[in-house]
């Protein structure tokens, strides 16, 4: 809340309303925005998860015979979608979908698809 105090304009105002403060100084009154508080949350083990899987991918130097594997994998393992449509996961997702799930069980992040 912010307190106005009138006289011929404003002889006094001090407080807050919205991310706004306004103070008065012997010279003149001022609105000063505060800047955001930024807060730093803990990255989740999912996300943790993504990141490893992410930097896997692009640090592995994939052989085309590799990548032929998870393309047979992929055809071989439909998902389906929201829609409960089958839908084919390019093998960048289905690397990143399986390699997720193992890091959360605790298990070792592969480069070659499971049986």
């Amino acid at each position: 809340m912010a307190m106005v105090k009138y006289g011929p304009g404003i002889v006094e105002i001090e407080g807050r309303v919205g991310g706004e403060y306004y103070r008065h100084d012997q010279c003149v009154n001022h609105i000063q925005a505060m800047p955001r508080v930024v807060e730093r949350h803990k990255i989740s083990p999912q996300q943790n998860a993504f990141h490893k899987a992410q930097i896997l991918w692009s640090s592995h130097e994939w052989t085309d015979e590799e990548i032929s594997q998870w393309w047979v994998w992929c055809y071989n393992h439909p998902m389906k979608n929201k829609k409960n449509e089958i839908i084919y996961y390019h093998p960048f997702l289905a690397f990143l979908h399986i390699n997720i799930k193992r890091k959360l069980n605790g298990l070792e992040m592969i480069t070659t698809p499971p049986p």
